[in-house]
Formats: C-alpha cells, sequence, structure tokens
C-alpha cells in the first residue's frame, strides 16, 4: 500500500499593523488564536507546519509537527515545496494535491472555502479575502467563533443566580459565577471562572478567563482576554488584551454622530485606513489602565502598560508605556 502523501505548510504570523494586539495574548473561547487556525487544518494531509511569527511561542499539536521560525527565508529554506497559507483562514475545501501542481496564489473566502481568484505565482499561496492585517479584523474571527456556540451550555462547575437570564447560545465554562440580575444575551462565551456582578449585561461577546465584569456594566459585541478587570460602565465592540484594568465609569464611543465608517490612524502606516465598520470601540494593548470616569473615541488604539488618569477622554491613539492624565483647573473658593 503506498503511503498517502502529506503536505508542509508555511503560515506567516507576522503583522507589524496588528499594534496594540499580540496574536500570542488572543485567546478565543479558551485557545489561543494561533492553536485555533492550525486546529483548522487537522483532517489534511499535513506532515509539518512551520509557524513564522515575531516572537517566541508555544504550541502543542499532536497530529503533526511544529516548527517556530522568525523569518521567511528561514522557512523557505526549511521546506522549498511548502504550501504558503496566510492567516486566518477557516476552510480548505478543495484537496491539497490539486493546490500544489497549480503553482498559484489562491485567493479563497476564508469561512465558505470557495475560490475568489487564482493568479500564477512562483509557489502555493492560500489568501483569504480578508487576511488578518489589522486589529479590528479579530472581529471577523471572534464572529465565526460564534457561530460554533449552538444552544445554551452551562458547565456543572458554573454558578448561575436564580435571578440571572441566559438567553441565546450562550457557553458558560467551569468555575464561572453569575450573579444577581445579570443578563447574557447570546451569542456569547464566558471562559473558566468568569465573574459577572449584579445587574450586568453581556451580548455577543467572548469573555475569556479569570475576567471579572463588574456590578452594572455593559459588554456588547466585544473580546475580553484573559485577566480583565471592570466595574460599571459600557465597553462595545472592542477588543482588550490581557490584564487590563477599567476603573468604574470607564466608557467606550463606537459609532460617530453621523454614523459614518470608522477610520483608525494605523502608526506603521502613518495613515488613517477606513475599517468599513460602522461601529468600533477601543482596541487596547495588555496590562493598560484606566482610572474611573475615563473613556475613549471610536476606533482608538491604546498601546500596552498605558496608564489613562481619571477623568480623562482619549480622542488619539496612545502609545506604548505612555501615562496620559487631564489635570483640572485650580479651584477657588467664592466667599
Amino acid at each position: 500500500m503506498v503511503e498517502s502523501i502529506k503536505y508542509e505548510i508555511i503560515i506567516d504570523f507576522r503583522s507589524d499593523s496588528l499594534w496594540p494586539l499580540r496574536l500570542i495574548d488572543i485567546t478565543l473561547m479558551g485557545k489561543n488564536i494561533i492553536e485555533w487556525q492550525i486546529n483548522f487544518l487537522k483532517g489534511y494531509k499535513i506532515r509539518r507546519i512551520l509557524i513564522v511569527h515575531n516572537e517566541n511561542i508555544e504550541v502543542n499539536v499532536d497530529w503533526c509537527d511544529i516548527k517556530i521560525l522568525h523569518k521567511m527565508d528561514d522557512a523557505f529554506n526549511e521546506s522549498s515545496e511548502a504550501i504558503v497559507l496566510y492567516p486566518f483562514v477557516y476552510s480548505i475545501p478543495i484537496a491539497l494535491e490539486k493546490l500544489i501542481k497549480k503553482k498559484a496564489n489562491i485567493v479563497i473566502d476564508e469561512k465558505t472555502g470557495k475560490i475568489i481568484n487564482i493568479t500564477p505565482a512562483k509557489r502555493t499561496q492560500i489568501t483569504p479575502k480578508k487576511p488578518l492585517k489589522f486589529p479590528w479584523q479579530v472581529f471577523n474571527i471572534m464572529e465565526f467563533m460564534l457561530t460554533r456556540i449552538r444552544g445554551t451550555f452551562i458547565h456543572e462547575d458554573a454558578k448561575v443566580n436564580s435571578s440571572a437570564k441566559i438567553e441565546g447560545n450562550v457557553y458558560i465554562d467551569k468555575g464561572a459565577k453569575i450573579s444577581r440580575d445579570a443578563k447574557v444575551v447570546g451569542p456569547a462565551y464566558l471562559g473558566e471562572n468568569v465573574f459577572v456582578g449584579d445587574n450586568a449585561l453581556i451580548r455577543g461577546s467572548i469573555i475569556e478567563r479569570n475576567t471579572i465584569i463588574g456590578c452594572n456594566m455593559e459588554v456588547a459585541r466585544s473580546l475580553f482576554c484573559e485577566r480583565v478587570e471592570t466595574h460599571s460602565g459600557y465597553v462595545g465592540d472592542s477588543i482588550v488584551s490581557k490584564g487590563v484594568h477599567f476603573g468604574a465609569g470607564f466608557i467606550t464611543g463606537n459609532v460617530r454622530l453621523d454614523r459614518k465608517t470608522i477610520k483608525v490612524f494605523v502608526p506603521t502606516l502613518k495613515r488613517k485606513i477606513d475599517t468599513g465598520r460602522t461601529k468600533l470601540g477601543a482596541i487596547i494593548g495588555r496590562n493598560a489602565n484606566f482610572g474611573i470616569h475615563t473613556g475613549t473615541m471610536p476606533g482608538v488604539l491604546i498601546g500596552e502598560n498605558a496608564v489613562i488618569g481619571p477623568g480623562t477622554l482619549i480622542f488619539h491613539n496612545v502609545p506604548d508605556n505612555v501615562r496620559i492624565y487631564r489635570y483640572e483647573s485650580p479651584m477657588f473658593r467664592i466667599e
């Protein structure tokens, strides 16, 4: 019996335009976003996957070999015949044997797997219609992942108060706690040990493990990575990296007054990019810290370890490791 041919895949996860996010920080329903991409390829005839990434990462896969590289040239030297895959592809419906013979750049719809365009190339490249290049495109992946939730699942070790309401397709993981009069509207995912306070509202969102959603807090259509802490306020259409803290009264603006699509200034390109989204809140890097009564305007990017002082409203991007405070004028006593 002749052994089936097994191919090698190169996945290029590098993108300077993803700031302030890091792919290694982004988890979706308990798994890192890179692991999700690799798991979507399970079942195809793949012998080895070469991951090209800016940082050192660990990926545990038991069905093929994984190697982490920092340069695309190194990957090409490792395997001159490998298929190049640009994330994020959910489905490859036609056989890899046919793809590799075409020596072409094949553009496919990342959700349906339908081929949109084929152009000649030196090697086989599979490119999604909407490649993961900018941080707000993580929403496309989040929205796809939420479609995988069917019905309501509550882990036996989760605790849901009798007055709380769970509606639609909702997955509540181990150790999660939903307090009095809180409401979760699907599609939604609440990870391990997530705490949802009294009267909080979560809808259309993914909330990752060990995150606290405080009393009277609303989270809509957003991704909260691990260990985010909130009090009261509103976060809509936002991506919040791990370890971020929000003081009470934090609010994201997520819609322009004229209802036009939101443009975001991308530092690496030194220009604004139209996101195509009419709703977009903030995209926040790891370990940022917000004081009480702070807020962000639509499409603002907040860097890692940024500190936003109490009462400050952010209109523009904030770089990594920067502190911004709005100082009040001295108060005078009038006799």
